[in-house]
């Protein structure tokens, strides 16, 4: 992750937290205190309504800017080179599954007959 992408969610989260989370969080906690087991409903409502938000438009337009796959794409010879080593690999996983099946049918090895001259 870049840094100026990070430097850009972190002052999003802040600008977040600061003028959107604080609020609503410090009116549902007076609305708790004067209001008492009354406000259950208030919270639900506050939260099902964040939750509304986060699933819309804000929060497509949030999770895009958090998108930090800066993963690079495979150019055309690194794809050939890769598709190599998987033929490798699966070519070894077949020696190995004949070498463990021979071992698995536990035959005695076969004796070498000795020629005289």
């Amino acid at each position: 992750m870049n840094s100026k992408k990070a430097e850009m969610a972190l002052g999003l989260f802040a600008i977040l937290g600061i003028f959107v989370v604080a609020p609503v969080l410090g009116g549902l906690i007076v609305a708790t205190v004067k209001l008492g087991a009354v406000a259950v409903p208030i919270w639900i409502v506050a939260l099902g309504a964040g939750a509304f938000v986060l699933r819309g438009r804000f929060g497509e337009a949030l999770a895009a800017q958090l998108d930090w796959d800066d993963t690079p794409e495979l150019d055309g010879e690194a794809m050939v080179e890769l598709e190599e080593l998987r033929a490798r690999l699966a070519e070894l996983e077949e020696r190995q599954d004949f070498s463990e099946r021979m071992l698995a049918k536990g035959d005695a090895p076969m004796p070498l007959e000795r020629r005289v001259p």
